[in-house]
């Protein structure tokens, strides 16, 4: 993609990374919980020029990918970025012997519903009240 890079999360990402991530989402993580993922290795940042403007990880136990994040900031969206990221994310799981990946949706959020349905996502299930909010999480996979 002209002129977006990918790179490992750094400490010195975060303060843009939690910008987007609050503009994002209704339960948004903690720098804490970023720091905690930064550990695994498995967390990237999309980058135009020097500005964050994306990131997303996963982890993973013995084959199987857990998308945990996704997020593109507002005024970035729409662009093809966010699909960049996620093949990204794809291709590092698969180097590490990724076999399947999966993740939660909210129920409600319909774009991200049909972004993972675009990428092969399929839909496997329910976790009733999984957010704080007690709204369920759409349980989506995909095969590596």
């Amino acid at each position: 993609m002209t002129g977006v890079s990918i790179h490992k999360l750094t400490h010195n990402d975060l303060k843009e990374v939690l910008e987007i991530e609050n503009l994002s989402f209704k339960d948004p993580w903690t720098k804490g919980m970023f720091e905690e993922e930064m550990k695994n290795g498995n967390f990237y940042v999309a980058k135009e020029g020097e500005k964050i403007i994306g990131y997303g990880g996963f982890r993973m136990i013995e084959d199987e990918v857990s998308l945990v994040n996704l997020a593109i900031h507002p005024l970035f969206r729409r662009r093809g970025i966010g699909s960049f990221l996620l093949l990204h994310l794809i291709e590092m799981a698969k180097v590490k012997k990724g076999e399947m990946m999966f993740l939660e949706v909210r129920r409600s959020n319909i774009s991200a519903i049909s972004f993972y349905h675009k990428h092969n996502f399929k839909e496997r299930g329910v976790r009733k009240g999984y957010y704080e909010d007690r709204e369920d999480a759409i349980v989506m996979a995909c095969k590596l």
